[in-house]
C-alpha cells in the first residue's frame, strides 16, 4: 500500500509539472504589471507588418498572435504613431472562421510604454484550440512620405547613358518599424470627405464633383521585395533601378500647337528647337531596367572628350511602364560640343520659321488653318527634327499635309523632318477643327 501511495505521488507530481509547462508555455508572454482591471495585457510582438504608403498617408498592416479563448483580451501595441487617425482602425481574427467575433473594444494609452492598450471583448462558439489565432490591426497614419529620385549619365556622342534611380523613404511619424515590407502608391489615399448636400450646395457643385472624381488618374502601386527597417524620425534611400550603359538616341523636338492655332493674321512664328534624349525601359536594352518606373525628378550630366563631366539640367520622368520609351528634355541653353563638333548652342544649330499661310472660317463651328514650317540646319552633320502638333479636344482632320503625319496619341501627332547639313527642308500641312 505504501508502494502504491509513492506511485500516484509520483504520477500526480509528474502531471502538474506537464500542466505547468504548459500554462508557461501559453501565458509566458504575459506581463502581469501590465494588467488593468484584472485582465492581463498581452505585449507580444506583431508576426508581420507591411506598410502601403500613398502620396500624403500611409496605411500599417500588422498582425499579432492572440490566445485563443472567449472573454476580454488586453493587448499591448507598441509603435503606434502619435498621428495615427483612430477612425481608420480596422480588427480581423485571422483565420475568420465564423464562428469567432469582436463584440466590442476600447482603446487606452499605455503610460509604461510609447503605444496603446487594446482591450477586445470576443464571443465564440468555436470550442477547438487554434495556437495559429492571430489579431490582425489596420490603421492609417501621417508623416511618412516617398519620392524617387533619378541620376543619367551621358556619353560624349549621346548613344548612350548609365541610369539610376533611389527611392528615398521619409519616416516622420515618431516610431520605429523593424522588417517592413513596403509598398509604395503615386497618388493621395481616396480620403476625399463627401458633400453634405444641404442649401449651400447646387446640382451643378454636384455635378462638378463627380466630373473631377471620375478624371482621377488610376494610381500605379510599387513593391519593394525587401524587408526594410526604419529607424525613428529617419530617412532611407533604397535603389529601385541602377543599369549601365544604356542604347540611347538624341533627336530634336519642336512644338507647334496650343496658341499657335488662333488666327495669328500672317505673323511668323519662331517656335523653339527642343533637344531630347530617348531609350527604351525593357531588359532587353539593358539588364536593371524592364520594370515599371515611378514618376520623379531626374538630374542629367554629360561625359565629354576630355574626361570631364558637365551638368546638363534637371527634368521630370512619368511614370513609364514595361516597353514604353523615357524621353528626357535637355535645357535648350546648354552648349552641344561633343555630338555636333562645334561650340554652337542647340538653339543656334537648328532653327525654326512657321509661318500660317491660311485661315478661313468655313462655318460657325468649323475652321481650316494652313501652315509652312521651314527648319535650317547650321551644322556640320544632317539632322531630324520631331515636329510635334498638340491639338485641342475638338474633332480633326489632316487635309493635306508633306510629308506624312505619324500618330501616337488621339489628341496629337508628329512629323520625322530630317535636314541635311547645312540646309533646310519644309514642312507643309493643312488642319480642318471642328468644334462641337
Amino acid at each position: 500500500m505504501k508502494q502504491f501511495s509513492k506511485r500516484k505521488h509520483r504520477t500526480v507530481k509528474k502531471f502538474l509539472y506537464v500542466l505547468g509547462c504548459c500554462w508557461f508555455t501559453q501565458f509566458s508572454q504575459v506581463d502581469a504589471k501590465a494588467s488593468e482591471g484584472g485582465h492581463s495585457v498581452l505585449k507580444r510582438e506583431p508576426l508581420t507588418t507591411s506598410l502601403s504608403v500613398y502620396k500624403d498617408v500611409a496605411l500599417l498592416r500588422k498582425t499579432h498572435p492572440l490566445v485563443s479563448q472567449v472573454g476580454i483580451h488586453s493587448l499591448s501595441i507598441t509603435g503606434i504613431p502619435a498621428t495615427w487617425i483612430p477612425e481608420s482602425l480596422l480588427i480581423n481574427i485571422l483565420p475568420d472562421n465564423k464562428k469567432t467575433r469582436i463584440i466590442d473594444y476600447t482603446i487606452e494609452p499605455n503610460p509604461s510604454e510609447s503605444g496603446l492598450v487594446l482591450q477586445l471583448g470576443i464571443n465564440s462558439s468555436d470550442t477547438a484550440t487554434d495556437s495559429q489565432r492571430q489579431l490582425e490591426l489596420i490603421y492609417l497614419f501621417t508623416n511618412f512620405s516617398w519620392q524617387i529620385n533619378y541620376v543619367a549619365e551621358l556619353s560624349p556622342a549621346c548613344d548612350s547613358l548609365s541610369f539610376n534611380g533611389w527611392i528615398e523613404l521619409k519616416n516622420k511619424s515618431g516610431v520605429s518599424f523593424d522588417k517592413v515590407k513596403v509598398q509604395l502608391v503615386d497618388a493621395p489615399a481616396p480620403m476625399r470627405p463627401l458633400l453634405k448636400v444641404n442649401s449651400s450646395v447646387t446640382p451643378s457643385a454636384l455635378s462638378s464633383e463627380k466630373t473631377e472624381t471620375s478624371q482621377i488618374m488610376e494610381p500605379h502601386s510599387y513593391v519593394i521585395p525587401d524587408a526594410i527597417d526604419f529607424r525613428k524620425d529617419g530617412d532611407k534611400k533604397v535603389i529601385w533601378v541602377q543599369a549601365q550603359d544604356i542604347k540611347a538616341k538624341q533627336d530634336y523636338r519642336v512644338f507647334v500647337g496650343g496658341g499657335l492655332l488662333e488666327d495669328r493674321d500672317g505673323k511668323i512664328e519662331h517656335p523653339p528647337i527642343e533637344t531630347w534624349i530617348s531609350f527604351s525601359n525593357n531588359s532587353e536594352n539593358k539588364e536593371g531596367l524592364g520594370q515599371p518606373l515611378p514618376g520623379g525628378m531626374i538630374t542629367i550630366y554629360q561625359h565629354d572628350n576630355v574626361g570631364g563631366l558637365e551638368m546638363l539640367g534637371q527634368s521630370t520622368i512619368p511614370h513609364t511602364g514595361t516597353g514604353q520609351e523615357i524621353s528626357l528634355k535637355i535645357p535648350s541653353t546648354r552648349s552641344n560640343k561633343t555630338a555636333l563638333g562645334s561650340d554652337i548652342e542647340i538653339n543656334q544649330v537648328v532653327s525654326s520659321n512657321l509661318e500660317q499661310t491660311d485661315y478661313k472660317r468655313l462655318s460657325e463651328k468649323i475652321v481650316e488653318l494652313g501652315y509652312h514650317v521651314t527648319l535650317t540646319n547650321k551644322s556640320e552633320q544632317a539632322v531630324s527634327v520631331r515636329v510635334i502638333l498638340n491639338l485641342p479636344n475638338v474633332e480633326w482632320t489632316v487635309v493635306r499635309e508633306t510629308p506624312v503625319h505619324q500618330q501616337t496619341h488621339p489628341q496629337e501627332i508628329f512629323w520625322v523632318i530630317d535636314i541635311p547639313a547645312k540646309g533646310e527642308s519644309d514642312l507643309k500641312y493643312r488642319l480642318r477643327l471642328m468644334k462641337s
